[in-house]
């Protein structure tokens, strides 16, 4: 199975042999490649591991960047010759979404959600985090109306990166900084400050 991630920043492939990652890999993601590029990206990526494109049975894709959806499937169909599943509100997953517009949910969040439930189940409420261009919080638990878990809704925040770029973006004097983990919380130049606060902060 193979299993792609488009995200805000960067596109994650995984093949799955069962429940096995066999194989990852990560680019960025770019709206303007067409889908000739995306599918022999993809067919190139093979090339440098020990799993054949030819054993893929499967694709199934997330995305939360609608712009790029056209050349990502149509190069998936063309290079990879497969028809891939597009997860997205309205797909069985055996969770329900309890959000008032269903459609508004991103896919991250309903694969997110159904990661938590299939690893933990939902006789406790399990609450998960997505630290990605955005942080995402969810709530997942038992349906009290059906035997499926449920996706309760959650919170969107600014990524740390997205947060760190707003802050030296939106300020005269605080200078762009590498995202690190300082030696000490309380900082004793702007560097650390920003570093503590940043790293600490979240």
């Amino acid at each position: 199975l193979l299993v792609i991630d488009v995200g805000n920043t960067n596109m994650v492939f995984g093949v799955f042999d069962g429940d096995k990652l066999i194989a990852n890999w990560r680019l960025s993601t770019q709206s303007g490649r067409t889908a000739d590029e995306t599918g022999l990206m993809i067919r190139n990526l093979f090339e440098y591991s020990e799993v054949s494109v030819d054993d893929i049975e499967a694709i199934i894709v997330s995305s939360v960047v609608p712009n790029v959806m056209y050349s990502t499937l149509n190069g998936i169909k063309k290079f990879l010759k497969k028809d891939p599943i597009v997860v997205r509100a309205g797909i069985k997953t055996g969770i329900n979404l309890k959000y008032e517009n269903p459609r508004e949910l991103g896919s991250d969040r309903i694969a997110n959600a159904v990661a938590a439930y299939d690893e933990y189940g939902g006789d406790k409420p399990v609450i998960f985090i997505d630290f990605g261009t955005a942080t995402t919080f969810g709530v997942v638990a038992n349906d009290e109306k059906s035997e499926h878990g449920a996706f309760l809704g959650g919170a969107i925040f600014p990524g740390i990166k997205l947060a760190s770029e707003a802050l030296t973006s939106g300020t005269a004097k605080l200078p762009r900084f590498a995202l690190a983990k300082p030696e000490n919380v309380i900082g004793r130049t702007t560097l650390t400050n920003l570093q503590s606060g940043m790293f600490y902060g979240y």
